[in-house]
C-alpha cells in the first residue's frame, strides 16, 4: 500500500512489479533521458502516483 498525498493521504492498495536488470554505467548515462521517458510513460499508462527505481543501491523516484 502507499499513501497518495494528491488525494488527501488516501491509502492505495497496489501490487507492484519489480524488474531487475544490469547495465553498463556508460550506457545507462547515455540513455538516461530515454529511460526517464519510458518510466514516466509507464507510470502514466498504469495510473501511478510515482515510479520508483534503484540505481547502485540508491532509491530514486519520479512523481507523476
Amino acid at each position: 500500500m502507499w499513501r497518495d498525498d494528491k488525494q488527501g493521504g488516501r491509502l492505495i492498495r497496489d501490487e507492484p512489479t519489480i524488474i531487475q536488470c544490469y547495465v553498463d554505467e556508460k550506457l545507462l548515462e547515455s540513455k538516461a533521458q530515454e529511460l526517464k521517458e519510458f518510466l514516466v510513460s509507464m507510470g502514466r499508462a498504469t495510473n501511478q502516483g510515482a515510479v520508483g527505481f534503484v540505481i547502485d543501491r540508491h532509491y530514486l523516484e519520479i512523481r507523476l
